[in-house]
């Protein structure tokens, strides 16, 4: 059993500047990919990325595992790759977390001061947040995030950082995101069984915000849009702090199974499709030559247009990003967004996807680009590892001196990846 569940982060407004040489290390498991980064934090607090390990997602759906083995495995053939592309030895990682057990609400917490001139110190913030994070959670969940939006000082409104300022009652309202502890516990499990203690889980949208926002975007208000392989996450920042997060149960697969029922091919040849010749708008492939396409029998091939295809792709993003528009509207802030939408993830990728965005959401919309990170390839730059480069940019700034206990010289480490599983395996077989 592990030890830690998650541990409850408060963000603090205090940009703090880090040593040179401090290495952090972020696991991002999702639905077709798992990926594992590290990062070396400089003075200016920025990240240099320093090497990336990849491998086919297997055992995750919608965000949640169901093949702890297969998960387990994916991990560890991801951490290895860094590894041994950077030589160094990871021992605990910032974790990504999403999927349906995902909930968040809204929490105040009062704390009172020490009388007449009395200067708010930060114990008095940290009292205040943990008053609002004491909300009544279910036993059978746990608090991830406990993110200030903002602050009132004797019912003064409209203070981001109270610290220093004089007042006989502080209260705060926070964002609060819990978990369920089940699927929580399995992902962390999952992680830990590969060597990698499980520093803390961070909820998706809030990582890849990380990355792809930036400070003016966040105070004129921003929703982040991650679609992946098995959900759409949602995060909201309105006058620079976390406002609302959503996880939707749908993504990248449900446009692939579409197309696979639709055009009756195998599930990966509709991938294939969707990836090279896919586009979410018909109108911009109408006329172009039909896609020859192999069905399940052997030698088969059906002649599909690609604005047919198209249709398909249209329907479905449609449905999706109709739903993150209801979502804005149903918590009142269509209209507050100045900044637009960020849209982030594996799916962001697909062509013409912008531009339908656009029209159903009725905002300006944008590619998220990684910005505060520093030394990435061109494979890096693909939106799918928004993600895990927030991982690091989170930690950076929540730990502004990260330490060996995120990574040490690699040596003779040996990984309990499969590969080293199975060589014990054969070695136990010639004992007594």
């Amino acid at each position: 059993m592990a030890s830690v569940v998650a541990v409850p982060s408060v963000r603090s407004s205090r940009e703090d500047r880090v040593p040179r040489q401090q290495l952090i290390a972020a696991v991002d498991v999702g639905t077709t990919k798992a990926c594992a980064l590290l990062g070396e934090v400089t003075e200016a607090g920025t990240v240099v990325i320093l090497g990336a390990g990849l491998c086919p997602s297997r055992g995750m759906r919608r965000g949640a595992v169901v093949n702890m083995a297969a998960t387990t495995d994916c991990i560890a053939t991801a951490v290895a790759e860094l590894e041994q592309l950077c030589d160094r030895h990871v021992r605990s990682a910032y974790v990504s977390i999403a999927g349906r057990q995902i909930q968040s609400q809204n929490s105040r917490g009062v704390t009172a001061l020490h009388g007449n001139g009395y200067l708010v110190q930060g114990e008095d913030v940290q009292r205040a947040v943990a008053a609002a994070q004491a909300l009544a959670v279910p036993a059978d969940r746990r608090v991830i995030h406990v993110e200030p939006r903002r602050y009132w000082i004797d019912g003064v409104d409209g203070i981001q950082d109270p610290r220093g300022m004089a007042g006989q009652r502080l209260e705060v309202e926070a964002h609060v995101v819990t978990g369920a502890v089940n699927p929580m516990q399995n992902l962390i499990h999952c992680v830990e069984k590969t060597g990698v203690k499980a520093e803390q889980l961070v909820l998706q949208p809030l990582a890849s915000g990380e990355a792809i926002t930036t400070e003016s975007e966040r105070q004129l208000g921003v929703a982040v849009v991650d679609i992946g392989g098995g959900t759409t996450d949602l995060a909201i920042y309105l006058d620079g702090t976390v406002w609302y997060t959503k996880v939707l149960p749908m993504g990248g697969r449900n446009v692939t199974n579409d197309i696979a029922i639709g055009l009756n091919v195998p599930f990966g040849v509709a991938e294939r499709l969707k990836l090279t010749y896919g586009h979410a708008i018909p109108e911009a492939v109408e006329g172009l030559e039909p896609v020859e396409v192999p069905g399940f029998e052997a030698g088969w091939l059906q002649e599909v247009p690609q604005e047919f295809l198209a249709e398909i792709i249209e329907a479905r993003m449609e449905e999706i990003l109709g739903t993150v528009s209801r979502e804005l509207r149903d918590i009142g802030c269509h209209g507050l967004l100045g900044g637009g939408v960020v849209l982030t993830g594996g799916v962001s990728d697909q062509r013409g996807l912008r531009e339908l965005a656009a029209d159903v959401l009725e905002m300006p919309v944008r590619k998220g680009q990684p910005h505060r990170v520093e030394g990435l390839s061109e494979r890096l730059m693909a939106p799918t590892f928004a993600t895990g480069l927030g991982l690091l940019v989170w930690g950076s700034r929540r730990n502004p001196h990260p330490s060996r206990h995120y990574v040490a010289p690699r040596h003779r480490v040996m990984r309990s990846g499969p590969w080293m599983r199975r060589v014990l395996r054969f070695l136990r077989a010639f004992l007594p």
